[in-house]
């Protein structure tokens, strides 16, 4: 008897509890992941406690994939939460209701249809059994025949009228199977779309007073992610800056008219959904997020060269974390989410011997450093390094400018998105949603910004023989801004490509390239390059003169920036400089800048002049850099 009691007192126990569906009405996607908020009421008549189910949310649900939030009524409490598995029971709805009633028509139809068809049938049979029978032997043209010409006609007239009702029924027929069969398959899809497992969850409610108390359930899926990607359009009026979020979800269930927020952070595990702030396209500090710090850097040679290819690893021991990543090609390198504390960096890369170096990672902080390597194989032998900025032909995805035959898409874009500023961010969209279950990316409008920008026609002559077209982008206030991806470069509605978007650098924000201008070009004449030897008899000294031609085919007068990188050595053995009586260009780091302005069609001209001081034995890469003579 005890067995039996215990079931129906949990059967009377279960009946307390009542079911409610709190509907999804909210979705926040981070780069990797989202959480699914529902909602729903329950009203207490009086003041007590009640248990209730929320049925109908995703299956394979646990404890820790779900957050639970309860108010409505001053001093409701919310109690112990437990998450369940369980088979659904199938009951027809109206919709399948409806479909049922209508394949019983069919079914009803396709019946009447099969017994006219016979009927058809017998009465084409009969008919055949008509046709005229002329006899055996000739028959002569005074002979008269058995049947009449006439009758002969009705019966091939009335067999032709059969025929086409029979074909008619069995298309009427082949209609209403496919449209059974289809009835069918739906049904099934119901009846299998109830009974399927879902997660139940109970939650204790206890209310001092009555009231209308209102349940939120957040609920986690890993099967959604979203992407940014960027464009840049230069049109008449003016520059615009578009940040799209690309978002896709396969979580099993569709997410129809839902409110979608996009999160550039990852959630920690104690994460609590804030309530959405009133306006839209709004910025606020996502609550709950693991606040990380990176390390950035890059690795060069003892000369100042980049080095790719070198694998990077933080390491912390206390903490056993370790992340690790690999140069590109400027040698630049980026680990992120690395919980703060001390870090041990290596470098590694055949060939070259292990660099190591040490790091402090505080929270929501970029750490930068730099890494040099020494090549085992040539560790004594030193050349020139001409650092190109602006516009490298050759390196187009990392600078900020391009040319339209060095474009290449990124292979792959970041699993995490953050950049100092817009730590933690999260944007909330304005209308409703709708989100299928099919993994499709679905772009969505993240951002915009206007720009008015100043436009500049740049040169570099030792990397390029054309002027492009630069635009300044300032550091739009607010703006999403992730280096590294994607960003479609637009002119006058012509996409140009797809460069990397580059990192801001401080309140100059970056540049963007439009592409060569037609009508400007750059010539470079040598004027001199000789060799001799330097004062006292100590070692070699060579002179270099040339001359860069701005050459303008436009029916303006134009204004170019021309830009040329310092030559410089590593090795104390040799020295690099420039003749200031022969150069007077503008230094400003590793460069010399001139503002020049060329008449319509016309040309101007640049000077430029270096003395290179080197050994009077060995070879100097210099020279055979620039082509100079090895001896007088």
């Amino acid at each position: 008897m005890r067995p039996a009691v215990l079931s129906l007192l949990a059967l009377c126990l279960s009946a307390q509890e009542p079911s409610l569906t709190p509907a999804l009405n909210r979705v926040r996607v981070h780069p990797s992941q989202a959480w699914t908020t529902r909602e729903t009421t329950w009203t207490f008549k009086a003041p007590g406690s009640q248990r209730v189910r929320l049925i109908g949310l995703p299956p394979g649900l646990s404890l820790g994939d779900v957050r639970v939030q309860a108010d409505g009524i001053p001093g409701l409490r919310l109690g112990n939460v437990v998450v369940i598995q369980e088979e659904g029971h199938y009951e027809p709805d109206a919709t399948a209701r409806a479909l049922s009633t209508e394949g019983d028509r069919l079914e009803k139809a396709q019946l009447d249809l099969t017994l006219r068809l016979e009927a058809l049938e017998e009465a084409r049979t009969s008919i055949q059994g008509l046709k005229p029978d002329v006899g055996p032997g000739p028959v002569g043209p005074l002979q008269e025949p058995k049947v009449s010409v006439e009758l002969e006609r009705a019966i091939q007239s009335r067999g032709d009228e059969i025929l086409t009702q029979v074909n008619a029924i069995k298309a009427e027929q082949k209609t209403a199977q496919a449209r059974q069969e289809a009835i069918l398959a739906e049904l099934a899809r119901l009846e299998a779309a109830s009974k399927r497992a879902s997660s139940v969850v109970t939650v204790e409610l206890e209310a001092p007073s009555a009231g209308e108390a209102r349940v939120q359930i957040h609920s986690h899926t890993g099967a959604a992610r979203w992407r940014p990607g960027f464009e840049v359009r230069l049109g008449e009026k003016g520059l615009e800056l578009l940040c799209y979020a690309s978002v896709s979800q396969a979580s099993g269930e569709d997410w129809r008219g839902v409110n979608l927020e996009i999160s550039n952070a990852e959630p920690g595990r104690a994460l609590k959904v804030p309530a959405p702030p009133p306006a839209v396209q709004v910025l606020y500090e996502a609550p709950g997020v693991v606040l990380t710090g990176r390390i950035e850097g890059k690795v060069t040679d003892r000369m100042g060269r980049a080095v790719p290819g070198v694998r990077v690893e933080a390491t912390n021991a206390p903490l056993k974390a370790s992340r690790a990543t690999t140069t590109d090609a400027n040698g630049v390198f980026r680990i992120p989410l690395l919980p703060p504390g001390e870090y041990t960096l290596r470098a590694t890369k055949t060939g070259y011997p292990t660099a190591a170096s040490y790091a402090r990672v505080n929270a929501g902080q970029a750490t930068s450093l730099g890494l040099q390597m020494v090549s085992i194989a040539g560790a004594s032998v030193v050349e020139v390094v001409a650092e190109v900025p602006g516009v490298d032909r050759t390196a187009a995805m990392t600078a900020s400018s391009f040319s339209t035959d060095s474009i290449q898409a990124l292979e792959s874009t970041p699993d995490h998105y953050e950049d100092s500023g817009e730590l933690s961010r999260a944007w909330i969209l304005e209308g409703k949603r709708d989100l299928a279950s099919d993994a499709v990316s679905r772009r969505i409008l993240l951002a915009r910004a206007s720009v008015d920008p100043k436009l500049l026609l740049k040169a570099l002559p030792r990397s390029s023989t054309e002027v492009f077209l630069i635009a300044p982008l300032p550091a739009p206030s607010g703006f999403p801004w992730f280096p590294g991806t994607p960003t479609a470069v637009f002119r006058n509605g012509e996409q140009l490509g797809q460069v990397s978007l580059p990192r801001l650098q401080g309140t100059e924000g970056a540049l963007f390239s439009f592409g060569p201008v037609p009508g400007l070009r750059v010539q470079r004449q040598r004027l001199e390059a000789t060799v001799a030897s330097a004062r006292g008899g100590r070692g070699r000294q060579w002179t270099l003169r040339e001359r860069v031609l701005l050459v303008n085919d436009l029916d303006k007068e134009v204004e170019v920036e021309v830009q040329e990188p310092s030559i410089r050595s590593g090795s104390e053995k040799v020295k690099v400089e420039v003749l200031p009586e022969a150069t007077p260009a503008l230094e400003a780091g590793d460069k010399m800048t001139w503002t020049v302005k060329v008449p319509a069609h016309g040309q101007a001209k640049i000077e430029e002049a270096w003395r290179i001081t080197g050994p009077t034995a060995g070879s100097v890469p210099e020279v055979a850099l620039l082509g100079l003579p090895t001896s007088d």
